[in-house]
């Protein structure tokens, strides 16, 4: 095979497709792709020639150059994505996809050396604008700077990378976070602790494996990424109270360690899903789930069943059980619960064929009462601990390394305090 960095054939004039914008000129210099500008200017013509006589004069070698004199906005978003989603250096990547799409439809042409501050506030103010798409609601102030600081993060990898001039970093790198009250983003509205009876009221409309992690979040507070995650060989059960060490959690890059103790009732919890498994196999999978729901579909079946239909599943299905919960797989079952237990009050009662095109938007984006999500587990723990056996307990369990990241999580006890305000006057 013919090393890339060792070409001998010079290469040729190509041509990009393009649907939505013009075909763009190109060629391949030692395994580099070079763009030349569109296919129909006669300058990008000239550009491949220049480019293959210095190619020709360095002994076939690419002569290196300011990779952001050529690059765009959208190329540097794509190597930035293909950098994040093959290596370990960030947890979800697919959270930077909101705001770089944003900005690709904005700047998406824009050469790198030519991005200002100016147009990085426009970003800003068009992050202001979007709305989520299952919602409709409008992004929140804190969301808005948290996919800025993301956008920066990718400008940064470019600088690191030579795809970011100097000059540019230096011009967007002290960009402003939305102020509160300075804005018309909204605040998002804080987090609480999720009601017993709302939690109680699905378990009969979720699988064994999505309760086991609820109830494994009601009695250890552990977050659902790090549920989600667990595994037999991550369990220390040498001693009477057993203590999971996640293999990832949140603050795992800072190099901080986290352990959560698993008493009596978590371990029972556990227990059957270790059983006959292998050590390196997460306790709670998808795949077992759905063929548990088949087979109790089976045993439910009064009619008997032919023999050419005992096994109706397709033999190359687009979509399959996963061996492994993520944490969006995990609220999307129990928001699906939720839904069922707690209908829409009038277009539930609609066959779904029937339903208008806003029908099944409003449907899509309605939230009962009574939804939740894993997370509003973990702070009703906090909250929890916190009445029982104060606040530096609940930091401990809750893996915090700052008494003011708890007082987040762990909502003070109003009944408390109207009782001390009574006794003290």
């Amino acid at each position: 095979m013919t090393d890339r960095n060792t070409q001998t054939r010079i290469p040729s004039f190509r041509r990009q497709r393009h649907k939505n914008r013009p075909d763009r000129a190109y060629t391949v210099l030692n395994g580099r792709r070079m763009y030349l500008g569109h296919w129909d200017d006669p300058r990008s013509k000239s550009e491949y020639d220049r480019l293959i006589a210095e190619w020709l004069v360095n002994d076939r070698q690419h002569i290196r150059v300011d990779p952001s004199d050529t690059i765009t906005i959208t190329e540097l978003a794509v190597a930035f994505m293909q950098d994040a989603l093959s290596s370990e250096r960030y947890r979800t990547p697919a959270n930077f996809k909101p705001a770089l799409r944003v900005l690709r439809k904005l700047y998406g042409h824009t050469p790198v050396g030519e991005f200002t501050l100016s147009r990085f506030e426009v970003t800003q103010q068009a992050l202001v604008r979007q709305r989520h798409a299952r919602t409709g609601k409008p992004w929140s102030r804190r969301y808005i700077n948290q996919n800025m600081d993301r956008l920066l993060r990718v400008f940064r990898w470019g600088k690191k990378h030579k795809y970011v001039p100097p000059h540019v970093w230096a011009d967007i790198e002290d960009i402003d976070h939305l102020q509160r009250g300075r804005t018309s983003a909204p605040e998002s509205e804080p987090i609480k602790p999720v009601p017993e009876e709302h939690v109680d009221a699905i378990r009969s409309h979720v699988s064994r494996q999505v309760w086991a992690m609820i109830e494994l979040q009601r009695l250890t507070g552990m977050r659902p990424g790090e549920v989600v995650v667990m595994r037999a060989i991550d369990i220390d059960r040498s001693r009477s109270v057993w203590i999971y060490h996640p293999k990832d959690h949140k603050n795992a890059h800072r190099g901080k360690k986290r352990f959560i103790p698993l008493g009596p009732k978590a371990k029972e919890i556990i227990e059957p899903f270790i059983i006959g498994r292998d050590v390196d196999a997460c306790l709670f999978s998808p795949h077992e789930a759905e063929v548990e729901r088949k087979k109790q579909l089976r045993r439910r079946r009064k009619s008997k069943v032919q023999p050419s239909q005992q096994d109706r599943s397709k033999l190359k299905p687009r979509r399959k059980p996963n061996g492994q919960y993520t944490t969006v797989s995990y609220a999307q079952a129990i928001r699906r619960a939720i839904r069922t237990v707690f209908p829409h009050p009038t277009l539930n009662q609609i066959p779904r064929k029937e339903l208008t095109p806003d029908q099944r938007k409003e449907l899509s984006r309605w939230k009962p009462p009574q939804h939740w999500h894993p997370n509003q587990l973990r702070h009703s723990f906090a909250t929890d601990i916190r009445q029982r056996h104060g606040v530096e307990a609940a930091s401990v369990l809750l893996g915090h390394s700052k008494i003011e990241t708890t007082q987040i999580y762990a909502q003070t006890n109003l009944n408390q305090a109207i009782e001390l305000a009574e006794r003290n006057g």
